[in-house]
């Protein structure tokens, strides 16, 4: 039954709240642009069509924090692929594979609207610095 309010569908928030943990993230069907899509998941920031000058937050009910936007695409991916004791976290015996950032998205006062465009210093795959 149409309640008359607008609903956005699967907010990763809403999943959450309920128990999921998705790793889909709200982004739509392109490349892969893991802080990108993190900056997505916690501001819920999309732009108006068609001209695309001005943006909206939609269903701010569904915000992630970044720490949980972070943990969807780390620690929950590897879970839900059923790669969790090889990947999505730093323990003994893991593969080790991680970015390492210029700037601490979990520092207080950092702007999720920025996370995007956090330059990576390091990566390291195997543990090995590339």
């Amino acid at each position: 039954m149409h309640t008359g309010k607008s609903r956005v569908h699967d907010g990763l928030g809403s999943l959450r709240r309920r128990g999921a943990h998705s790793t889909r993230l709200d982004a739509t069907a392109t490349p892969q642009q893991p802080l990108w899509q993190v900056q997505q998941a916690v501001t819920r920031r999309t732009w108006v069509y068609p001209e695309l000058t001005q943006s909206v937050v939609l269903g701010p009910e569904h915000k992630l924090t970044i720490r949980e936007a972070l943990r969807a695409i780390t620690i929950d991916a590897a879970r839900e692929k059923e790669l969790d004791r090889w990947l999505g976290s730093l323990e003994v015996g893991k593969v080790a594979d991680m970015v390492l950032l210029d700037i601490d998205p979990l520092a207080p006062g950092f702007d999720p609207e920025t996370l995007a465009s956090v330059p990576g210093v390091t990566t390291y795959l195997g543990g090995v610095a590339r």
